[in-house]
């Protein structure tokens, strides 16, 4: 059985409370991390331009963006399990998420990843007069020194004594050697988000028609409830209308929605042909059934939606469902 839409509001809503908490404690950790004096002026790490500060943001931005896609993901599936017939939908949510956290993972990691493939030997061979003038500004004129020497031979165990704003200016000199032509970093990064990109252009084509229908519909349904009424037919209008264009079918219970919304499932995914469908529509539409409260009419727009109903059946059943209302 296929949940309603407030259902799936419902669960939404406590995944998305769960994900906020999730995010806001990784981010009071990532504040904590930058504040503490120990990490802030503790030098680099033997062999490496990487600090303990870098390294810990590091690891405190890859638990984030695992928040990120595990509530992309899980997303996806509950769309999944209750719009068995759009597909598409959950699979966009899911490239949304992906391109999101590359995005992120391009501006978090730049650091981090050119601490670890620039050694000290490469710095200090890269500060011989080829670094940017802004670079060495945030420096400062003895740490350039201090790279010269290092490049000529003079002293290769200077970058022991870097600490503090020291520690992160050789991390941002690292940076520019990375990313100094030809920037692989951001070329790889640039494939990867086309990646995603491309797919949802693929799904938001494949679907243009769907996308336009539905927004046609609530357009029409909007523009229906806002005209006034000025037949003079009072509130027996509803009633009536149901009773002329109703013709020989009968209004939906819970139990044939259902059926419907399963046969619609069995259309899309090719189990059953489009005559199966409309011969098992007929039958549910002119089936006796025992008198019972009027169904919610959230189902009724849930069926319009899928395609299950069409637009003058959904208006038969509306018509019924507001006479008894």
């Amino acid at each position: 059985m296929i949940d309603s839409s407030s259902s799936l509001g419902s669960q939404l809503g406590k995944k998305a409370i769960r994900f906020a908490v999730a995010i806001l404690g990784l981010l009071l950790l990532k504040a904590v991390v930058d504040a503490l004096p120990m990490l802030k002026n503790a030098s680099l790490i033997d062999g490496t331009l990487l600090s303990p500060v870098v390294l810990a943001n590091a690891i405190v931005d890859t638990l984030m963006m695992a928040v990120i896609f595990g509530f992309g993901l899980a997303v996806s599936r509950d769309l999944r399990r209750f719009y068995p017939s759009v597909p598409d939908l959950g699979q966009a949510v899911l490239l949304l998420a992906i391109l999101f956290v590359l995005v992120l993972a391009y501006n978090l990691y730049e650091v981090p990843l050119a601490c670890t493939l620039i050694s000290p030997t490469d710095l200090w061979t890269f500060g011989t007069g080829s670094a940017p003038p802004d670079v060495w500004g945030q420096l400062g004129v003895d740490i350039r020194g201090m790279a010269q020497q290092l490049a000529n031979g003079i002293s290769p165990q200077l970058a022991d004594a870097a600490k503090g704003p020291m520690v992160a200016g050789l991390q941002k000199l690292a940076v520019a050697k990375m990313r100094q032509p030809t920037d692989f970093y951001g070329w790889i990064f640039l494939i990867l988000a086309a990646i995603p990109v491309v797919s949802l252009v693929v799904i938001g084509s494949r679907n243009l028609d769907a996308i336009s229908d539905h927004l046609f519909r609530k357009a029409s349904t909007v523009g229906a409830a806002s005209q006034p009424d000025i037949s003079g037919t009072g509130s027996h209008a509803p009633r009536r209308m149901a009773a002329a264009a109703g013709g020989g079918s009968r209004e939906l219970s819970s139990e044939d929605m259902d059926k419907l919304i399963r046969l619609k499932a069995l259309l899309d995914q090719g189990a059953i042909t489009q005559a199966d469908f409309d011969a098992q529509k007929k039958m549910i539409l002119q089936e006796p059934v025992a008198q019972e409260e009027p169904a919610e009419l959230q189902r009724l727009k849930q069926l319009l939606d899928a395609g299950a109903l069409t637009r003058e059946e959904y208006e038969v059943q509306k018509q019924r469902f507001l006479a008894r209302f």
